[in-house]
């Protein structure tokens, strides 16, 4: 799940697309979210490692709102067991 925040005054559409290590997948692509004038919203992806165990992989989600790219804005690191 990753969190959205609008930074406009207005409502808007925002764009989520996970950057993945390569091998993972990740189920959709991209997801929209409705967005109220500043507000918040999340996006749910099913994602899947290329092997496991791994550990510490890094993930990183992409955002565009009303197309203003703001590009990597939150990161995780993961361990799969």
């Amino acid at each position: 799940r990753v969190f959205v925040r609008n930074p406009f005054r207005r409502a808007a559409e925002g764009c989520v697309r996970l950057a993945l290590p390569a091998g993972w997948s990740g189920e959709p692509a991209e997801r929209l979210v409705e967005l109220a004038a500043l507000g918040e919203g999340h996006a749910d992806f099913d994602v899947r490692p290329a092997v496991a165990p791994v550990r510490r992989a890094r993930l990183a989600a992409d955002l565009t709102v009303d197309g203003a790219r703001f590009g990597q804005q939150a990161e995780a690191l993961v361990t799969v067991r």
